[in-house]
């Protein structure tokens, strides 16, 4: 749920709490505006799931990389989601198709 709400106010999944800690002592302010509903990221319960389905897949890439820890390809990709409609979902999978490749 963390995870999700966190995906919802911030946008993605590098930024965690310690940003309102830092926005709470002063040292970093976040913009204030308005948010129409055209210009929301993931517009479905799908698209949201896609997104935290990315940022663990992305997330764990990382991990095993830096563990250097043996990473099975093909039980890898089936995990990947297919091609998404929507463009910032489609470029985050194509990111991660990137350094896989």
């Amino acid at each position: 749920m963390l995870a999700l709400l966190l995906l919802l106010y911030f946008g993605n999944s590098h930024q965690d709490l310690s940003q309102f800690v830092l926005a709470d002592i002063g040292r970093q302010q976040f913009e204030r505006y308005e948010i129409r509903l055209s210009d929301r990221p993931y517009h479905d319960t799908a698209e949201l799931q896609s997104a935290l389905q990315l940022a663990a897949l992305t997330t764990r890439w990382y991990e095993q990389v830096e563990r250097k820890q043996p990473i099975d390809l093909e039980d890898y990709l089936a995990l990947l989601p297919g091609k998404q409609t929507n463009k910032i979902l489609e470029r985050r999978r194509q990111r991660l198709l990137f350094h896989i490749g």
